[in-house]
């Protein structure tokens, strides 16, 4: 019976001076048993809230006159430009006075003979234009270079002027 007591002892000082009762469990690996950041009623806490999106800046609204792409506009262009022209049955060189009306229009003169320029546009590196003195002549190119080292070659088509031109010529006009 003495060892009873001195068992019962023992085992109530360790109860007594233990930090947790349950410290040598069998199979325990440590670890925590059930969930983690629950409210007092066993439910999870809510979770933080989000942050909004930052608001992006409206988009700019376009303008109804429409812009070239790329930095070419009717202003590149304007100046004089000389203009050697070739067709199935001659060649000739001409001068076109290119003035801007908007960023992708120009009127101008056009010579020799003092014709007009009329309804010129640019887009791009594209370029078209007519021009007309006693009858019409439709220009359509491509420009390159920039400056004064400006180029634009294509094609014309004359509407009965002269008898060479009344089918398509090709032209290379040189700013300057």
């Amino acid at each position: 019976m003495k060892q009873f007591v001195f068992g019962a002892f023992v085992t109530s000082l360790v109860f007594l001076f233990a930090k947790d009762p349950a410290f040598a469990q069998a199979g325990a690996a440590g670890g925590v048993v059930g969930k983690q950041n629950k409210d007092a009623s066993g439910g999870a806490d809510a979770p933080p809230p989000r942050r909004a999106a930052p608001k992006r800046a409206p988009r700019p609204v376009q303008s109804e006159t429409p812009r070239p792409t790329g930095s070419l506009t009717a202003a590149s262009i304007s100046g004089h430009w000389r203009v050697a022209v070739t067709c199935v049955d001659g060649s000739d060189v001409w001068t076109f006075d290119i003035r801007e009306e908007s960023a992708t229009s120009f009127t101008g003169d056009y010579g020799p003979g003092g014709g007009k320029i009329t309804n010129g546009s640019i887009n791009g590196n594209e370029v078209s234009l007519v021009t007309q003195t006693s009858g019409q002549r439709i220009w359509t190119g491509t420009l390159s270079g920039s400056g004064g080292g400006m180029r634009i070659r294509g094609s014309m088509t004359g509407l009965g002027i002269k008898t060479w031109d009344v089918g398509n010529c090709r032209f290379d006009a040189t700013k300057g």
